[in-house]
């Protein structure tokens, strides 16, 4: 028997008009209480100026899904919100582990997929994801930094294009040089692009051959896109060719 109340997960892309789904919308409207990082919290604000919202720091997740799942057991609609698709380094995953841990399981909680930020980046880059791809974390906040090493070096083996999350912070700066060193002596020569603050009006972004790429500009707010042998720069545009025989094609 679920409770009277609901948790919805929401994925809100970048939290702009333009990236949230109808379906995301929609779901914030009707939500009794949103509840988010407060960073979040402040840009769906300006798009719902009247609704209740309740917010912390960054690094309570855990705080943050307790409230919303206690909330939405006191009969309320709740919407706890995640930045690109929450069910991609989003709060998902976390929010059915507390339920479970907490004996919540009566809360009736809805992920509502969202725009993820690799598809905000990469169409703004062009179409750098068009053959298999890989996706990694350098955050080492939740993963051992040996692991993210592991993953690294099986990602260029397979041959993949790689998209990167969470690529540097001011903390791991020694990190990511190191992860960075390692996919240049793969990689080097090889065309990429990033994207900052994808999706937003103050969005930054660029191509270039990898050891080109202005690395000094990543930070949090960076999604990075590796290519591969068969990523090419055609004008501006980043596109990893998905093996179209299209030599004698005409208009």
């Amino acid at each position: 028997m679920h409770s009277a109340g609901k948790l919805f997960v929401v994925g809100c892309g970048a939290f702009t008009e333009d990236t949230l789904t109808i379906r995301a919308y929609q779901t914030l409207e009707k939500s009794d209480i949103i509840v988010g990082y407060k960073k979040y919290v402040e840009e769906l604000k300006k798009i719902f100026p009247n609704k209740n919202f309740y917010s912390s720091p960054m690094k309570q997740e855990k705080e943050r899904v307790k409230r919303a799942l206690r909330l939405a057991k006191e009969g309320r609609k709740v919407s706890l919100i995640s930045s690109g698709d929450a069910g991609i380094y989003g709060m998902a995953g976390l929010s059915y582990e507390l339920a479970n841990q907490l004996n919540l399981l009566d809360v009736n909680i809805e992920v509502i997929p969202g725009l993820p930020a690799l598809s905000i980046c990469s169409a703004s880059l062009g179409a750098p994801l068009m053959n298999d791809f890989a996706v990694i974390s350098f955050s080492n906040l939740l993963t051992n930094e040996e692991v993210i090493f592991q993953r690294l070096d099986f990602f260029l083996q397979s041959g993949s294009v790689i998209v990167i999350y969470n690529p540097v912070s001011k903390e791991r700066r020694e990190l990511f040089e190191k992860l960075w060193t390692k996919i240049l002596e793969k990689r080097r020569g090889m065309w990429g692009g990033y994207v900052k603050h994808g999706g937003k009006i103050k969005e930054e972004k660029g191509v270039a051959r990898l050891e080109d790429l202005p690395k000094d500009r990543f930070d949090m707010n960076t999604l990075i896109i590796v290519g591969n042998a068969d990523t090419v720069l055609l004008g501006n545009y980043l596109i990893t060719k998905r093996g179209y025989n299209i030599k004698e094609e005409g208009l």
